[in-house]
């Protein structure tokens, strides 16, 4: 920052390699590619560099794009890598702070990540995946979602690189059905009964069934009892599972119809959706992209009680 105020063109060029770390330093989702920008700086820092520090920079580069390398400097934290990087190069910068002002400034940053960890990791302990069982995911596969329960076993919307597919789900084994077009959003209007899901061909959608019965696809009109997206009833009426934004992300809650007491299913600092019933109304099928990247969700497998989750209707904002 200091080097890109100077006039001189060294010190431009160092002060603007020395930001590009400290943007990378400072970024809070970084990828493994995203190393690979370093290659500009990097370049820039070796026309002046020393012996010694040509030896780190190279060295450094390499291990911070270690996707390309076997062994252990894969799980090496790259963190201190890129914070040796910044003080290394920044200290003729870091040299003109008072040193209470660096001291303080450590001790204020030390504290808020301590109170930030903590609160992430509360977060995280709330994660599907901390409770529930998630439901098979087969290489190859990017996504699934919309889950439908019917008697026949349970049916599914993936992707997969050549698009998306209806999965079905039962007695312990997967098939995978592929069309002319894309399959979308499966429902089951009733555990008996046909497949509901949207067939999207050259920007046409059309409602088709799938009978499990006789495996046939045809085209149908929806029927009315089809399940309402974002909220379903459980089979013996206790349980009403919905999709909420109210305490932030989207997250699934369970409501009592008798009580009127509220808990949740799902928390995290992420997204969960798509519920839906089996047919004991003990089980709750839901996708969630915890863990994942934003709106790549999977499937988890949720059975009643959730006790150690339970929230009464006064967490949600906005409630009475």
């Amino acid at each position: 920052m200091f080097g890109l105020a100077s006039g001189d063109k060294d010190s431009y060029r160092h002060g603007f390699a020395w930001f590009t770390i400290a943007i990378l330093l400072l970024s809070s989702n970084a990828a493994s590619y995203t190393f690979i920008l370093l290659l500009l700086p990097v370049v820039l820092l070796l026309q002046h560099a020393g012996p010694k520090e040509r030896v780190l920079l190279i060295v450094s580069y390499i291990a911070l794009n270690s996707f390309l390398l076997p062994g252990w400097l894969r799980f090496f934290p790259k963190v201190w890598i890129l914070a040796a990087l910044f003080f290394g190069e920044g200290r003729q910068y870091l040299r003109s702070f008072s040193p209470k002002l660096v001291a303080g400034g450590l001790v204020a940053v030390i504290v808020i990540s301590a109170f930030d960890a903590q609160r992430h990791q509360a977060r995280y302990m709330l994660e599907p995946g901390r409770h529930f069982q998630r439901v098979a995911l087969d290489r190859g596969t990017f996504i699934s979602t919309f889950p439908a329960v019917s008697s026949a076993g349970l049916f599914y919307q993936a992707m997969v690189p050549s698009g998306y597919v209806l999965r079905w789900l039962h007695d312990g084994q997967m098939e995978e059905f592929a069309f002319e077009g894309q399959a979308f959003h499966p429902v089951a209007p009733s555990f008996e009964g046909a497949i509901y899901f949207e067939l999207v061909k050259n920007g046409a959608s059309t409602t088709m069934t799938f009978d499990p019965a006789t495996r046939q696809v045809a085209s149908a009109a929806l029927p009315p009892q089809a399940t309402a997206e974002g909220s379903v009833i459980s089979p013996d009426g206790k349980w009403i599972a919905f999709e909420s934004m109210q305490a932030g992300p989207k997250q699934i809650w369970l409501r009592d119809t008798e009580s009127g007491n509220t808990q949740v299913a799902s928390g995290g600092d992420c997204n969960s959706s798509s519920p839906a019933w089996e047919e004991d109304s003990r089980t709750l099928i839901f996708a969630s992209d915890c863990g994942r990247g934003l709106g790549m969700p999977v499937l988890y497998r949720a059975s009643l009680p959730l006790s150690n989750l339970i929230y009464n209707q006064r967490s949600l904002p906005g409630s009475r």
